[in-house]
């Protein structure tokens, strides 16, 4: 759920749950690809290259400054708008870098990490392939996890590029993530489900088999994917929602390939 404050063109007292989010900005960012935005400590919206960019350059976006308050953590929604989001209603577990002995399948790199909400304190740390296995080489580098046990160490599930994984959320079996896509809370994906571009799958949602979630698509809540379904473009599966076999979902459109 989304609504505005007085600065986006509503206003409603308090958040009623932790998916609210508040649209705080009234400038609508186009995202450039390639690019990671934030809001700056000085309320400004910056952007800097994900690649390439070792001196971290970055360059400003926004005109108009946003004032920060204290309990709140501040982002660029799927829309375009900064927002916010209450902090106490978006406890995640605290970081756990273990690199356990069991683990041969992969490292987690503390020095390689990405702070992806401003202020916000969570910090996700890049991940490395010890070994050969699936399309993935000894020695290549992946996405981001919080912390281990958000990727299997056994299968050839696998995170890449900038993908992020997050919270309780677990990547399984043969699984991809890639992409700049991001899973968090408690999602689950397994089988040989697929999940990138800027797609995310959150709440309690479960992406298997041979589904696929891409372009800005969201998957939350209760909601299953199984089968070869589709979810892309703004499509959106909430709640106890299930969408199996052939089915698509593009802007809460259903497509049958069936018939």
């Amino acid at each position: 759920m989304t609504w505005q404050t007085e600065y986006g063109g509503g206003r409603k007292s308090k958040l009623l749950n932790k998916d609210d989010e508040e649209v705080i900005g009234s400038e609508k960012i186009r995202r450039e690809y390639g690019y990671l935005y934030f809001i700056g400590k000085d309320g400004y919206v910056w952007k800097t290259l994900i690649k390439n960019n070792p001196n971290g350059i970055k360059a400003r976006v926004t005109n108009k400054k946003i004032k920060k308050e204290e309990g709140y953590f501040y982002f660029l929604n799927d829309e375009g708008y900064v927002a916010r989001k209450d902090m106490a209603a978006h406890k995640h577990p605290t970081n756990k870098i273990s690199n356990t002995k069991a683990n041969k399948k992969y490292r987690i790199l503390e020095t390689d990490s990405i702070k992806p909400y401003q202020p916000y304190p969570l910090m996700l740390f890049r991940i490395e392939a010890k070994i050969t296995f699936g399309i993935v080489k000894k020695g290549d580098k992946g996405g981001y996890i919080q912390r281990e046990e958000n990727l299997s160490v056994n299968g050839n599930a696998w995170i890449f590029d900038n993908a992020r994984v997050h919270g309780d959320a677990r990547i399984s079996e043969d699984a991809q993530v890639y992409d700049n896509a991001e899973v968090s809370e408690s999602a689950q994906v397994y089988g040989k489900a697929e999940v990138h571009d800027y797609a995310k799958v959150y709440g309690n949602a479960q992406v298997k088999d041979n589904a696929e979630i891409y372009g800005n698509a969201k998957v939350k809540g209760n909601a299953l994917i199984y089968g070869r379904a589709k979810i892309y473009g703004k499509g959106f599966v909430g709640f106890n929602q299930k969408v199996g076999g052939n089915q698509e979902v593009i802007r809460d459109i259903m497509i049958d390939e069936m018939q």
